[in-house]
């Protein structure tokens, strides 16, 4: 008798093993040497300057902590975060942008309607900056973005491009 799990898992090996046999066939064995070569020389080089890091005489006081994980994962996070903003600069104007799929000025529009209607009904309509600051709040509250802070939402492209530069540079300089 064996348990389910193992039977799930032994079924999941059979299922990537019959997709590898399936792509050795269509595309040949050479991606998945050049998979398996490269993965081993970037775990190699990996090792290497890990290992050059831990020897150094500054690390010496820093043995037994988890330095090298934690700059490890900062920079795993940066990257990913750098790849993020990329592909939004790149994709942002045509889903969200000014002639995007589903413009963003609409939803600011309805969100900002909103707004209103709960500021008119709260009576906190008054002159004042504590009244701008009321319906910042608000604002944020019904839709957190950085894109209110925008005079001209038909002119939202720049924004957007804007945005996704600095958060990339910002996950860059991590």
């Amino acid at each position: 008798y064996r348990p389910r799990a193992v039977d799930d898992l032994l079924h999941l090996f059979g299922e990537i093993g019959g997709y590898s046999r399936r792509s050795v066939k269509e595309a040949g064995a050479l991606p998945w040497a050049l998979a398996g070569v490269g993965g081993a020389a970037f775990g190699c080089l990996a090792a290497l300057g890990l290992h050059w890091a831990a020897s150094r005489a500054v690390s010496a006081p820093l043995v037994g902590s988890y330095w090298v994980t934690r700059i490890l994962c900062s920079r795993f996070l940066a990257f990913v975060l750098c790849t993020a903003f990329s592909v939004a600069y790149f994709q942002n104007k045509a889903l969200i942008g000014d002639n995007g799929i589903l413009p963003a000025r609409a939803l600011l529009l309805r969100a900002d309607g909103h707004v209103r209607q709960k500021i008119q009904t709260s009576n906190l309509d008054q002159p004042g900056f504590l009244s701008r600051l009321r319906r910042g709040i608000i604002r944020i509250e019904t839709l957190p973005t950085l894109l209110w802070l925008s005079e001209d939402w038909h002119q939202l492209d720049v924004w957007l491009d804007r945005l996704a530069l600095g958060g990339g540079f910002l996950s860059f300089t991590i």
